[in-house]
């Protein structure tokens, strides 16, 4: 079975979805009629992967451009799950904003087929000019809100810092084809060895830096806060999750194949991760608005996944998908209790959610209050929770690869990150009320997003449970990619 020719089929259904939106009145692309056809799109593509699953194998296509696992069939099954849920707790949000629907989810299985095809792809020439496709389709996606200035202003950042990355990335690409006259990973694996030729290292630090940018890694990390806060929070929460995906499962084939190209290749990597760890968590420390909070966080966490790629072992690679898997389920559920409120005051979402505002959860919602809680102790590390395990399976790699210096930083650092955690509690049960000029509304007529926050909590707290499962599967997953 060709993979790439289901990946095309996503794309027709894609298309047959715009040319409905096309022929529709302008007035009517507001329907959520829209919301519903890509849900059922979604799904259908769900359904054709599930259905592959027996027929697992390492398979190559068109001239070993594009190459087909079980951890890449895996990984857009794990996409378009999220896809799915993300477009179920979007729907009720839709109805009372100001972007058009149909262009809104148009853009948003635009974005997916290019994480499919990146996750896919064996050829950093591909991978490069998919990239570009999806940076278009999420700046489009950040710009959606046109009445909002702030959006505006993150979707012109976005534009313009990813156009500077892509040039930087596409130099190194070109560095290394006129080094090794390839650009195919299977080929480069083949070529590896220690290159000390001043060419070949330009090149690979050249896309090391254009990867890390788009990872939001320090100190390639200075547009991710101010387009979390510009773009609107249904905006910010399709960033948070699906493409940090597509990004990891970049970066481990990234690693692959320049891991021998550079001497201390793996130590390079380390140091970054260690100041970009202590950069996230000290400036998290003075955030006062939730989304610049979250984007730091999101650093912080994606600073953790990257680490456990870089120990070069079976055991990082396990933790690494173990705790991506942790990261999006914990996210889902803030940014789903996030999603459940709506300001009386008219004004930008973005610009009143401040952390002393977490308090109104309470005065609303007992249960959201307790939701939100278990989410940020889940963060912080702290068992029973999801969290803990993840981070417990970061700290055993390490130790297992007698990483013993940078296993003492990181649980320094966690336990310094838990402050804002707690701190965030803190305003959530213990705060003083007075002198908060925003009003709150919590609607539980939406019974998806509220099933969605139940079954999230639930996974996080009884993750003991799942936790053999999750664990074996991850590691089936790397085994058989191995």
């Amino acid at each position: 079975m060709n993979f790439i020719f289901i990946d095309c089929i996503f794309l027709g259904l894609i298309l047959c979805y715009f040319l409905f939106g096309l022929f529709t009145k302008p007035l009517n692309r507001n329907n959520e009629v829209f919301s519903i056809i890509a849900l059922i799109l979604c799904f259908t593509q769900m359904m054709i992967f599930l259905s592959l699953i027996n027929e697992v194998h390492v398979y190559y296509y068109i001239n070993y451009c594009f190459v087909s696992t079980a951890l890449i069939l895996y990984s857009k099954i794990f996409v378009l799950l999220c896809l799915i849920i993300f477009i179920l707790i979007s729907i009720f949000y839709l109805k009372d904003s100001y972007m058009s629907i149909f262009e809104f989810y148009f853009f948003i299985m635009i974005a997916t087929w290019a994480m499919f095809i990146l996750i896919s792809s064996n050829d950093l020439f591909v991978m490069f000019l998919v990239m570009e496709l999806l940076n278009l389709s999420l700046y489009v996606l950040i710009s959606l809100k046109r009445e909002s200035n702030l959006a505006i202003e993150a979707g012109f950042k976005y534009l313009m810092l990813n156009g500077f990355s892509a040039s930087i990335l596409g130099l190194g690409l070109s560095f290394i084809y006129c080094f090794f006259g390839t650009l195919n990973i299977t080929n480069l694996i083949l070529l590896g060895g220690v290159y000390d030729e001043i060419l070949c290292i330009i090149g690979i630090i050249f896309i090391l830096i254009g990867v890390l940018f788009k990872l939001a890694i320090f100190p390639f990390h200075y547009w991710i806060a101010d387009i979390y806060e510009g773009s609107d929070i249904i905006v910010t929460t399709f960033l948070a999750i699906i493409p940090k995906i597509a990004a990891i499962i970049l970066f481990i084939k990234l690693y692959i194949v320049f891991i021998n190209f550079i001497f201390n290749y793996n130590f390079i990597l380390i140091i970054i991760c260690i100041l970009s760890m202590i950069y996230s968590t000290i400036i998290a420390l003075y955030q006062e608005k939730i989304k610049r909070l979250l984007a730091f966080t999101a650093m912080a966490h994606m600073t953790f996944i990257i680490l456990c790629i870089c120990l070069n072992s079976v055991e990082g690679l396990i933790a690494a998908i173990f705790y991506l898997f942790v990261y999006i389920l914990i996210t889902i559920n803030i940014f789903s209790i996030l999603l459940s409120f709506k300001f009386l005051a008219k004004a930008d979402f973005g610009t009143l959610l401040k952390v002393v505002d977490c308090v109104r959860i309470l005065k609303t919602n007992g249960f959201l209050a307790f939701s939100f809680a278990c989410s940020l102790m889940s963060m912080a590390g702290i068992p029973p929770f999801a969290g803990f395990f993840a981070k417990l399976l970061v700290f055993q790699a390490l130790a297992q690869t007698e990483n013993f210096a940078a296993l003492i930083f990181f649980i320094l650092m966690s336990i310094i990150s838990a402050i804002y955690y707690i701190r965030l509690i803190r305003f959530l049960f213990f705060n003083n009320t007075e002198n908060i000029t925003y009003s709150l509304v919590f609607s539980l007529n939406n019974k998806i997003i509220n099933n969605v926050i139940i079954i999230t909590l639930f996974i996080n707290i009884f993750f003991y449970f799942f936790f053999p499962i999750m664990y074996e599967g991850c590691a089936l997953l790397i085994l058989l990619d191995v």
